[in-house]
This record gives structure tokens, C-alpha cells and sequence, in this order.
């Protein structure tokens, strides 16, 4: 496929001056600038890096100070910046630092905003005759984030210890600890809070591999991820005791009058992932559930949510989801209830329930359409449900008395019972 558009001028402005017979080398006076578009919607792309020197010889190295820094602005009003300090070094017996590098990243979008400060002691260890840099470490990495992610407000603080080997191709993570919060500043929800302690590792072919553990709000815990090697799926494990997803779910935006945003699922072009999520206690769109199993797979451009197993109100429900690209998004459901009392049910999911009973539903739906709106209008399938032991409570049936406007007097003793019988 084409590549996108790229309308980029550079200006550099430099001295380099070499040694090749022995191996010294420096480059001096640097300044660069970067400034133009890219892509077919253009981005407004920034960068300036000024150094005031660098060189080298076997087993030496000394510069700096230098800073850099870019701006990236893209239609619809995000924006990111970076911002790198470093100031001056030297090495000293074939070992270099602690140098303070520092790092601010921010982000901008709609009603999220982001600012990260990242402080990184580096310490390195020169090489003589193989690479020039041996090993590459920051023993007490720190980083701190703070804003709001969709009108909920996020902080976290990160430390680790982070290390590099060019020669062996590996780099390492360790004694990582992340600790976060995310509330909802416009509902006034109490937070939800993230600790994590962990390592990982990347080594040679794209080999990926990550263990942690923490708590999540109330519960434990337990996270994996693991690529043997470039080609390969990313494996996800998550291992909840509680999960909340209402909390996590960002406040929605008021959309302009008539506007339904276009269903973009560029994003699962080149997605290779394999995820397994098992919770204690989970709890969506009001409704809690217990002993969940969820397995999701991305891959050739198709999402794939299968199976999703779970126990509610006396029943279990089971389902599996897709959604993939044609000529427009595509998504499919089926979904099965078996046993499950549907006056709870209601209540949590609806705030309401008129009816009571034991469900038995199954339904195999499909749609298709660029938006929201199209998606619903082309909903199409089959459904099958009964109810066995229904009933309509009584205070359902004055309700539906009234609404109709035709509320008769009732005196006091328990209000009348419908009943329903098994189908």
C-alpha cells in the first residue's frame, strides 16, 4: 500500500571531526530542526535537538548538555509533546556516570490530559573492542503522572530499575513498582487504586516476558504477558478477585446535536493478541456477576470475545462476540441465559423489574454499519425466551394500572400476584 504524504524540511547545523586510526571521533555544535506534516490527514510535526558536544574514543565518552524537543499535532485536537534535558557528562575508567536525564511527556485530547515526568540516573559501562557501549542502566528510575482521562482525574507514580545490554540484545525491568489512582471527578465516585509490583524482560528474536502481582481496588491481583517472539500473539493473563468495570468506564460526553461517531477499527489492523481474564467478582453495566471467564483474541484484522462464562442470580449465562472489517464493521453475537432469575437481573441492569422468574434466553444476533445509528437499524437475528415460575409483582401491577390511567382504589393488606406458569 502507498505510504501516507510526508511534507517534512530539515535545517542541521554541526562540526564532526574523526580520528579513525584512533578510533576518536566528536561532533559539535549541533543543531537541528525538524518542521512540516505527515500522513493523509497532516499532522504538524516539531523537533529541535541542540548538543553542545559529544566524543568518544575506546572506552571513553563525554558530552552534553543537550535538550530535545517535539510536538505532534493532529486533526481532531490531540497534541503531544516530549521534552529531554541532559546535561553534561564524562566517563572515567571506562565507566560513565550517574548522568540525570530528564523526561516530561505530555498528551492532549478531548477531555483528557496527560503530563508524565520521567528521572532517569543512567550509569554506563564502555566497551574497547566490541560495541562502544557495553551495558546501559538506570537503577532508580522514577516517573510520575498526573491529569484526567476522559473528566476522570489520574495520578500514578512508577520506580524501577531498567537495564540494557546491546551486545547480549536484552533489556531488563526490575523491583518495578506502579502505583495509580483514577476517580471520577464529575460523579464524585471514590477512586480506584492500582498497586503492582513486577519484572519483565526482552530479549533476543522479540522475545517478551512479563510477571505481576498487586491489588486492583479491593481485590488481589495477578498479571502475565508473554511473545516468544516478534511474530507471535502477545499473551495477556489477568487474574482478578474483584473487578468494577462501572467505575473504570469513563463518564460519557454530551455528543453534538445528530453526531454518531464512525466505528474505526483501524487499530485491529496488525493486532496479534491472545488475552485471558478470570474474576472472582465482576461487576458491568450494574449487573455483578461471579466465577467469570473471558478469552479474547485479535488477529488477520478480526477481535474475537470467546467464551464469556460467568454465574448470575442462580443461573449461568454464557456468550461469544466478534467484530472484524469488510466493506463496512461487522459485529455478531450469540448469547445464552440458562437459569437465571430475571427480576434481579433486571433491577441491577435497568433499575426497574415488573417481572420475576427463571430465564432461559438464546439469541444469535448480527450487524453491520459505519456508525452506532447504522449498526442498530441493521440488527438482525433470532431469539428464543421463556420464563418459567413468572409472576408480576404487585406493586408492578398497580404501576401498570396507573400508567395507564386507570388506577383502581386499593385498600391496605398486600397487593395481588400474577402468575405466570412454567412454558
Amino acid at each position: 500500500s502507498a505510504q501516507p504524504p510526508a511534507d517534512l524540511a530539515l535545517q542541521a547545523r554541526l562540526a564532526i571531526a574523526l580520528e579513525p586510526a584512533a578510533g576518536r571521533w566528536s561532533v559539535s555544535a549541533v543543531e537541528l530542526a525538524l518542521k512540516g506534516s505527515t500522513g493523509a490527514a497532516p499532522a504538524a510535526v516539531e523537533a529541535k535537538l541542540a548538543l553542545a558536544s559529544i566524543a568518544g574514543a575506546p572506552g571513553a565518552l563525554q558530552g552534553g548538555p543537550a535538550t530535545l524537543a517535539l510536538r505532534h499535532s493532529a486533526p481532531g485536537g490531540t497534541t503531544n509533546a516530549l521534552d529531554v534535558a541532559l546535561p553534561a557528562f564524562a566517563s572515567r575508567d571506562g565507566a560513565l556516570g550517574p548522568v540525570a536525564l530528564a523526561m516530561t511527556v505530555a498528551h492532549a485530547h478531548g477531555r483528557s490530559r496527560l503530563q508524565a515526568r520521567l528521572a532517569l540516573p543512567l550509569s554506563a559501562r564502555l566497551g574497547t573492542d566490541g560495541p562502544w557501549l557495553a551495558r546501559l542502566e538506570a537503577s532508580d528510575l522514577r516517573g510520575d503522572l498526573e491529569g484526567q482521562v476522559d473528566g476522570r482525574a489520574v495520578q500514578a507514580t512508577l520506580r524501577a530499575r531498567a537495564a540494557l545490554d546491546p551486545s547480549a540484545g536484552v533489556a531488563e525491568l526490575e523491583r518495578l513498582a506502579i502505583k495509580a489512582s483514577l476517580a471520577a471527578t464529575d460523579l464524585g465516585a471514590g477512586a480506584v487504586t492500582l498497586a503492582l509490583d513486577g519484572r519483565g524482560r526482552h530479549g533476543p528474536g522479540g522475545h517478551l516476558a512479563f510477571d505481576g502481582a498487586g491489588r486492583l481496588g479491593d481485590g488481589a491481583l495477578r498479571v502475565s504477558l508473554a511473545r516468544p517472539g516478534p511474530t507471535d500473539p502477545l499473551a495477556i493473563d489477568l487474574e482478578v478477585d474483584q473487578l468494577d468495570l462501572d467505575r473504570l468506564r469513563p463518564t460519557p460526553a454530551k455528543p453534538a446535536p445528530g453526531a454518531d461517531a464512525r466505528i474505526d477499527l483501524a487499530g485491529l489492523q496488525g493486532l496479534a493478541l491472545e488475552a485471558r481474564l478470570r474474576a472472582g467478582q465482576l461487576r458491568a453495566g450494574g449487573v455483578r456477576l461471579s466465577s467469570v471467564r473471558m478469552d479474547v483474541a485479535a488477529r488477520n484484522g478480526r477481535l474475537t470475545v470467546a467464551p464469556v462464562l460467568a454465574a448470575v442470580h442462580g443461573g449461568r449465562i454464557e456468550a461469544a462476540a466478534a467484530l472484524w472489517q469488510e466493506e463496512t464493521p461487522r459485529a455478531s453475537l450469540r448469547l445464552s441465559l440458562a437459569g437465571v432469575r430475571v427480576g434481579p437481573l433486571l433491577e441491577e441492569f435497568a433499575g426497574r423489574s415488573l417481572l420475576d422468574g427463571r430465564t432461559q434466553l438464546r439469541a444469535e444476533l448480527s450487524a453491520a454499519g459505519v456508525d452506532r445509528a447504522a449498526m442498530l437499524r441493521s440488527l438482525a437475528g433470532t431469539a428464543a425466551l421463556q420464563v418459567s415460575d413468572g409472576r408480576l409483582r404487585g406493586e408492578a401491577i398497580a404501576a401498570l394500572y396507573r400508567e395507564a390511567g386507570r388506577a383502581p382504589a386499593v385498600g391496605g393488606g398486600e397487593a395481588p400476584t400474577a402468575q405466570a406458569g412454567a412454558p
